[in-house]
């Protein structure tokens, strides 16, 4: 995305390479690809920040899909879902730290809907959060371990009834 400053612009048509994630732009000109511009809420031109409210995708829950929302706080922790409902957790992390990742969940009761991707706080590019979203699909109980440098760092008991 550009800003009004650099929007209609001349630009070279050498391709070019993303300064953030390498991958290809469609000018050299361009710092970011689209995607990146987005997530970091800066022009892919100049770098300056943008509004990018708009650009946003909608949250990843159908119409009428209820869910779950636990955090940091909430390890060791319990929850209940239905067939159906969703679990979001959300955790603190940093662009270049260390990845969370899914070690354990039951998965009998639960599916993996989404991993998780870095999404920046507003004006720090640097800090943000990572939602991993847990769709439960039958009944069972377990426990969800998620891990942050090779360690369990996250956990809750999950009922599905």
């Amino acid at each position: 995305m550009l800003c009004p400053d650099c929007n209609g612009l001349p630009h070279l048509t050498v391709p070019g390479r993303c300064v953030n994630c390498s991958k290809g732009t469609p000018s050299i000109s361009l710092l970011l690809c689209d995607a990146c511009s987005i997530q970091l809420a800066e022009c892919a031109m100049c770098g300056d920040t943008i509004d990018v409210s708009g650009a946003l995708p909608p949250l990843p829950v159908k119409p009428g899909t209820f869910f779950v929302k636990k955090n940091e706080k909430d390890t060791g922790g319990k929850t209940s879902l239905k067939p159906g409902e969703e679990l979001h957790i959300t955790l603190p992390a940093q662009r270049w730290g260390a990845d969370w990742s899914i070690r354990d969940y039951p998965w009998s009761c639960l599916s993996v809907k989404d991993r998780g991707q870095f999404t920046p706080d507003p004006g720090d590019w640097q800090n943000g959060t990572v939602t991993m979203i847990f769709a439960a699909t039958s009944a069972g109980t377990g426990k969800i371990e998620l891990e942050q440098n090779g360690r369990i760092a996250w956990t809750i008991d999950v009922k599905v009834k």
